[in-house]
């Protein structure tokens, strides 16, 4: 059995971020495009059918998604990430993080210590005040949040989406979905900022093309 150092649990952290980061940026992405389709097709006559099956396949998809990202079983969820960053905190020091906060700054742009005050400010929100290192309670809460948000969704993909002839006693709501999706994408941006000292702006994607446009005009 090989013990893990810090370097390298840092950079299995950073594997597991970049992988988490892609899905919550798709789900983001068809929640956009489910929205806008959502919206249209109830206005069209006739589309009951293709409304619900689009539904069907919308909830599905999102819900296993959501499962995925909060499986804490799975050493490459978001999950399990919180779970390890918990267990590990006194490895994510203020000392580390300001030094990769300084690595992405301008040289010299910090003449007046403006940034550097602002990195200790956000630091703080995952150490306490002047603390030394990321205080794993601040986790635990982000995790048990993950936890409420995600939980029931992933047990309704367990019992209808992944397995045949379950008892189907599990009901998910749309607003529990969307909640659970648009917590993920918090989180994401929040330990994002903590392992890599960047700020992701968004985590819905700018569709560049006109994908709006087989709803607007005839394709058949």
């Amino acid at each position: 059995m090989t013990t893990e150092t810090p370097e390298e649990r840092s950079g299995r952290w950073l594997s597991i971020l970049e992988r988490v980061q892609a899905e919550i940026i798709q789900i983001h992405h068809h929640r956009e495009i489910w929205d806008f389709l959502n919206t249209h097709l109830g206005e069209q006559p006739d589309s009951a059918v293709v409304h619900e099956a689009l539904a069907r396949w919308y909830v599905s998809s999102q819900g296993a998604a959501v499962r995925r990202i909060y499986e804490p079983k799975d050493k490459r969820s978001f999950g399990n990430l919180l779970k390890s960053l918990e267990a590990h905190a006194n490895e994510l020091t203020r000392e580390r993080f300001l030094s990769l906060w300084e690595q992405r700054s301008e040289p010299g742009g910090d003449e007046h210590g403006m940034f550097h005050a602002m990195a200790n400010e956000t630091f703080d929100g995952f150490s306490g005040p002047g603390e030394t290192h990321v205080n794993a309670a601040i986790v635990a809460v982000d995790r048990e949040k993950l936890r409420t948000a995600a939980h029931n969704v992933a047990r309704w993909v367990d019992e209808n989406v992944a397995h045949i002839g379950r008892t189907h006693s599990v009901t998910v709501t749309y607003g529990e979905l969307d909640s659970a999706i648009t917590l993920v994408g918090d989180l994401l941006k929040r330990y994002y900022l903590l392992l890599t000292a960047k700020s992701l702006m968004t985590v819905t994607p700018m569709i560049q093309e006109p994908w709006q446009t087989p709803s607007t005009k005839p394709w058949i």
